[in-house]
């Protein structure tokens, strides 16, 4: 079972989201002790299971959520679209992602 494209936007949206707060939360606390750097983790574990299992759901086998969302700041880095034998990029945005996924799945599943 695979969930909506609107699904798929909304929790890549939803785990951007947290990490900002995180990254607030840390400037506030580095603000507090300037000098110090500080880090915080609050959602990490929560989000490292999440994509696994997006990963699972789309049989990411080539990593290209976590790439997405490490690699390419979930699309806000331009500098790292994937290419392959063409000018253009294989996705940019969630979206486009999730159809590149989709696309993925469907042709193993029909190469079974």
């Amino acid at each position: 079972m695979v969930i909506s494209e609107n699904e798929f936007v909304k929790i890549l949206e939803f785990t951007k989201r947290q990490r900002d707060l995180e990254d607030n939360f840390v400037k506030a606390l580095e603000s507090l002790s300037p000098g110090t750097y500080c880090d915080c983790y609050l959602f990490d574990a929560y989000e490292t299971e999440l994509f696994k299992l997006l990963e699972a759901m789309f049989d990411d086998k080539y990593g290209d959520i976590s790439y997405f969302i490490y690699d390419m700041d979930y699309g806000q880095n331009k500098r790292m679209p994937v290419y392959v034998n063409s000018d253009k990029p294989l996705y940019t945005n969630a979206s486009e992602l999730y159809h590149y996924l989709l696309s993925n799945k469907n042709n193993d599943e029909n190469n079974k």
